[in-house]
């Protein structure tokens, strides 16, 4: 070994013990979680007369949700994300006919402030007619915009949303269904 090399390593070794010695573990800051539980009472849902002149019915839904809102948060306390898991369940029917199916939706939204955009995964709808399956399954993952555009959206099934827009345009699946 040379001299250069001895004093390198005769320098760097303290160094890089005071430099351990003065290092503190980053204190992580604990995520919030709030839960919420919501009973949705009988409301009209969808007018269908809007997507076909012979269907005079309307589509009536009921039922429950259960949230949870965690808060995510960096070293410095500020909010890193926010993850929103939804559980629904709930039925919707035809307010004619009184056809109804089972509608179970299960889907996390995840808000990044840093991006200004929402990620959706999951089931959006899940309505199943006792008999007949699942008539209408809208599932996978989306990132929106908080203005309501559209960077990437993966669907699988048919899809009722048109996904310019975070507005429904296209209900002719859910009428469809209970038609």
């Amino acid at each position: 070994m040379n001299v250069k090399t001895t004093r390198f390593l005769a320098l760097s070794i303290p160094i890089a013990f005071l430099l351990i010695g003065f290092a503190r573990p980053t204190a992580a800051v604990k995520p919030e979680v709030t839960e919420i539980s919501i009973e949705y009472e009988e409301g009209v849902f969808i007018d269908c007369n809007a997507v076909k002149p012979e269907w005079t019915f309307q589509i009536a839904w009921s039922g429950s949700e259960h949230s949870q809102i965690t808060t995510y948060f960096d070293n410095n306390g500020e909010m890193d994300r926010m993850t929103v898991s939804i559980h629904y369940q709930g039925i919707a029917w035809n307010t004619v006919s009184g056809l109804s199916v089972k509608d179970y939706s299960d889907w996390r939204e995840t808000y990044y402030p840093a991006t200004n955009t929402w990620a959706v995964s999951g089931h959006i709808y899940h309505w199943v007619v006792n008999g007949q399956g699942p008539v209408l399954v809208e599932t996978g993952h989306s990132v929106w915009y908080w203005d309501g555009t559209v960077w990437l959206a993966l669907k699988e099934h048919g899809s009722p949303h048109d996904l310019t827009s975070v507005y429904w345009l296209d209900i002719t699946p859910m009428c469809t269904a209970l038609a």
